[in-house]
């Protein structure tokens, strides 16, 4: 299916910024409680960028959406922007009640710091994007460069679209793309595991990179540009070894994989020189678009690594 097909699909929202409707900018429904330290970015970008209104609960939900529906209010959200920050904070029963009363609003679904084991344990709910919290301005900046350009966004596909829908979306995207000979750089690799340096260089080497093992007594700044860093507990040693490296490297563009990483722990991270921080378990696109210094955006089918 081409673009343009998939465009003609979504109707008024994949027309260019000049003629699209008053509706524009998208408007949302945020839910949950916003005040956390790691929702901040998240707030601020929706404030920022979108209509956002917010209620505390799904229960807020459900009353705020009854009551202008009973006003004959023309408002209603584009999306809703769940955010979780501990497992079952929010319940699956008040979810299926929103859907109810707004079926064809995406829900979006922003998970704290608390919820990072979900993609091993936990049950995602149905027809809802998720991601971590620290990973939502990079891809919602995505969305909305897609939809300004007058492309097609997973962020306002219909809530009935198939996965299979999804994937020729997301195909139609990378087919407008203007093709460009790749950058190839040499990525420096750590890893405390031999196997999963091994893993790590295979990503890398699977959209067209060159690597190195990182070793501080032996490497030079000109031997690469980019490095990866995996921090197996995000323990306080760990921190420390990975700051001495970006100080004794500063001109090179470090990534950090880690697991439950806090608030805390991510903005020390990036006091010490990090440029991206990646949650465990990874989204091999995700790390592969950190490498190339390019905007992730979340798709169904993408491979997700457990280690």
């Amino acid at each position: 299916m081409t673009a343009q097909v998939m465009q003609a699909l979504l109707g008024e929202w994949t027309r260019v910024a000049e003629v699209r409707p008053a509706r524009w900018p998208l408007s949302t429904l945020v839910i949950g409680d916003a005040t956390g330290a790691e929702f901040a970015h998240v707030t601020a970008d929706l404030r920022a960028r979108t209509d956002a209104r917010f209620v505390a609960s799904l229960i807020e939900a459900i009353e705020y959406l009854s009551d202008e529906s009973q006003r004959g209010a023309a408002w209603s959200p584009d999306c809703f922007i769940l955010l979780e920050r501990r497992p079952g904070e929010l319940c699956r029963k008040s979810y299926d009640r929103l859907r109810a009363i707004a079926p064809l609003s995406r829900a979006v679904c922003v998970l704290g710091s608390w919820c990072e084991g979900e993609f091993r344990s936990g049950q995602p709910w149905p027809a809802a994007v998720r991601m971590y919290w620290h990973q939502f301005s990079s891809w919602f900046e995505r969305e909305l460069s897609i939809i300004h350009r007058g492309g097609c966004s997973s962020l306002l596909l219909p809530i009935t679209a198939t996965e299979e829908e999804r994937l020729l979306q997301n195909g139609a995207v990378d087919a407008d793309k203007p093709e460009s000979a790749p950058v190839v750089l040499r990525v420096a690799i750590q890893a405390d595991r031999r196997e999963m340096a091994e893993l790590l260089a295979e990503i890398c080497h699977g959209c067209g990179q060159q690597t190195i093992r990182l070793s501080p007594d032996n490497s030079s700044a000109d031997d690469f540009a980019v490095a990866v860093w995996d921090l197996p507990t995000a323990a306080p040693q760990e921190i420390a070894a990975f700051a001495a490296a970006a100080a004794q490297y500063k001109n090179v563009r470090w990534i950090v994989l880690a697991g439950f990483i806090r608030p805390g722990v991510h903005a020390l991270l990036l006091q010490h020189g990090a440029s991206h921080v990646l949650s465990k378990p990874l989204v091999i696109e995700s790390l592969q678009a950190a490498i190339a210094n390019t905007p992730w955006r979340r798709a169904d089918g993408q491979r997700l690594l457990f280690f």
